[in-house]
């Protein structure tokens, strides 16, 4: 039977412009790992109508770099953080991911979000979510919540 790595790692905050990269004091780690999981804990995107609320988290998305080079094949996205600047920066968030190749679960733009990420490594296959409630705003997006 083959075996299948899964590292995870938790809110992942992007924020600093022209910053030192967040990972690489793990690049070691992470390289080559089956799935290395994260938790997208930010929009990125410079657009939209922030949120009023304590702390608004959205990062430059010329940072999705650091996603890509540290390797992160899965990114949940379903966090209190991805509306932040609105459905405008939600929608941006989504398009960078998708335009480099980034796997995402827990948002989207319909009911499929719900669905298991399927993940195939080493002859071996996997199904990924997140499990949460669902929060829809207009009809336009759809989020779990928890």
């Amino acid at each position: 039977m083959s075996l299948l790595e899964l590292y995870a790692v938790g809110d992942i905050c992007l924020q600093t412009k022209g910053a030192v990269h967040p990972f690489r004091n793990m690049m070691e780690i992470f390289k080559n790992r089956d799935i290395l999981f994260g938790n997208l804990e930010v929009v990125l995107s410079d657009e939209g109508k922030k949120a009023k609320k304590a702390f608004v988290l959205n990062a430059p998305p010329e940072n999705v770099k650091f996603l890509k080079e540290a390797q992160f094949n899965v990114l949940n996205i379903a966090n209190n953080h991805i509306l932040d600047l609105g459905v405008s920066g939600f929608r941006n968030t989504i398009d960078l991911l998708k335009e480099n190749n980034l796997r995402f679960i827990g948002a989207g733009s319909d009911s499929s979000v719900s669905n298991f990420l399927i993940v195939e490594k080493n002859g071996v296959t996997t199904p990924i979510t997140e499990v949460t409630g669902i929060y829809q705003n207009s009809g336009e997006i759809v989020i779990p919540i928890s």
